[in-house]
C-alpha cells in the first residue's frame, strides 16, 4: 500500500484499488481509437473495471455487514482483458464500429514490453458481498450492443 494508503488503513479507514475504469465513452479504449494507436504489446493483460462495477464496489464496503475498516481492497471485473480484445470489443459497439481500427505499436515500459501486463485478484472484495454487474468489458461492450440494437427496433 502506499503511503497515502497507510495513513488510511492505519487511521482504521478502507482502501479501495480500482482497476482501469471504463464506460462505454471512456476508458482507454476511447484513448486508443480517437488517437488511432496503442502503444504497448498487442496481448499484454489489462485489468478493468467499469464505473458503474467500481461505484458498486464501494457501496458494498459501506453496507457490508462485516466490518471492513482496516482493509484494502483491489476492484476488477472477472476477467483481464489484452490490448487486442479490448479494442476488438469496442469496435463492436455503435459508438466505435464506424472509427477506423486503432494500431497496436509494440513499446511501452520494461514491464509492460514483455508482456506480462497486470493480473488482479478481487477475491477479497466479493467477501463484502459485491460482484461485477460485467464479467468483462467485452461482456459490457456486447451488452451495450444489444441494447443499441434493441432500442434501434433491428
Amino acid at each position: 500500500v502506499d503511503p497515502g494508503g497507510e495513513a488510511v488503513v492505519g487511521g482504521g479507514g478502507t482502501v479501495v484499488r480500482l482497476a482501469g475504469l471504463y464506460a462505454l465513452d471512456r476508458g482507454a479504449h476511447s484513448f486508443w481509437i480517437k488517437s488511432g494507436s496503442c502503444t504497448g504489446l498487442a496481448d499484454g493483460l489489462i485489468g478493468l473495471v467499469s464505473y458503474e462495477d467500481a461505484a458498486g464496489s464501494v457501496l458494498s464496503c459501506l453496507t457490508c455487514e462485516r466490518e471492513v475498516g482496516g482493509e484494502v481492497f483491489v476492484v476488477a471485473d472477472d476477467s483481464e482483458q489484452t490490448r487486442r480484445d479490448i479494442i476488438d470489443s469496442a469496435m463492436k459497439t455503435q459508438m466505435w464500429s464506424s472509427f477506423p481500427k486503432p494500431e497496436i505499436v509494440d513499446g511501452g515500459d520494461a514491464i509492460h514490453a514483455k508482456g506480462i501486463g497486470k493480473r488482479y485478484d478481487n477475491s477479497k472484495i466479493k467477501t463484502t458481498g459485491w460482484k461485477p454487474r460485467y464479467a468483462s468489458f467485452d461482456a459490457f461492450c456486447e451488452l451495450n450492443s444489444a441494447a443499441a440494437l434493441a432500442k434501434s427496433g433491428k
